[in-house]
């Protein structure tokens, strides 16, 4: 979208990321403009959504109603880190060990 618009208005990239970055009320505008050409997207993706696409369909429907459409996933981790350095002093093996982040070869 971006080269299109530097085409349109005979600038460069370069000058306009340049201005986004150094100029407020530029990045502002910038983001208000791509929030409106996504806006345009979403309004044909809906409609071929609609009218031809199954699979178009599917990926808008997961994406919008995630709770009723996503992906039913959960995930159970478990992580047991052991330290095998003797240069830690036995208090700091006995705080690591009491907060439960790591295990000692020697206990």
């Amino acid at each position: 979208m971006v080269r299109y618009a530097c085409q349109d208005a005979g600038v460069g990239r370069k000058t306009v990321y340049d201005r986004k970055a150094n100029d407020d009320e530029f990045a502002r505008r910038w983001d208000e403009a791509m929030e409106e050409a996504v806006d345009e997207l979403e309004k044909e993706a809906r409609k071929r959504a609609i009218g031809m696409s199954d699979t178009l369909l599917i990926f808008m429907l997961k994406s919008r109603r995630r709770v009723v459409f996503g992906e039913k996933m959960s995930v159970d981790q478990t992580s047991r880190v052991i330290f095998v350095d003797e240069a830690v002093s036995t208090q700091e093996k006995s705080d690591i060990a009491k907060a439960g982040v790591g295990a000692f070869a020697d206990e």
